[in-house]
């Protein structure tokens, strides 16, 4: 890792480099320095790298989220779900994410409001249950007719 290369393993190289050279006091002094120095620089890099992220990649992101319209929040809320479970899929990670994703929209005005919803069922094999649920929809054969009268609705 960077940092044991910074903190101890440039010291130690110069160390056999110029050790010999040196008294034991002046040794040990000037690789505590060293370390000190490769800690310091370290952090510097650190923050450096923090800096630049929040700067270039999450700042621009975070500042306009705050004015995207509801539909884009959802769809980006379904990208970052997506996101993430491509990562958890490439990587050595537990895939904890994955599947189709439900996105539903919560507001004071509208409350709840679905903007995707997966059926963990035909709704060709059980009408009488979509009849029941969308109450008043009335008697539909295919989940997107449910969805279409209620838009119309």
């Amino acid at each position: 890792m960077l940092g044991d290369i910074l903190v101890e393993g440039y010291p130690k190289a110069i160390d056999k480099i110029f050790g010999v050279k040196l008294s034991k006091a002046d040794r040990r002094s000037t690789l505590v320095q060293m370390r000190k120095n490769g800690q310091e620089a370290l952090n510097a890099l650190s923050d450096g790298l923090t800096q630049y992220s929040q700067t270039v990649h999450s700042g621009p992101i975070i500042e306009i989220v705050q004015h995207l319209p509801k539909e884009e929040l959802a769809a980006m809320a379904e990208s970052l779900v997506s996101l993430t479970s491509f990562k958890r899929h490439v990587t050595k990670q537990a895939e904890t994410v994955g599947g189709p994703v439900d996105v539903a929209v919560i507001s004071r005005g509208d409350g709840l409001v679905w903007i995707k919803r997966k059926q963990y069922f035909h709704g060709d094999l059980n009408p009488h249950f979509l009849a029941n649920y969308y109450n008043g929809v009335g008697s539909c054969k295919r989940v997107g007719e449910i969805n279409e009268k209620a838009g119309s609705a």
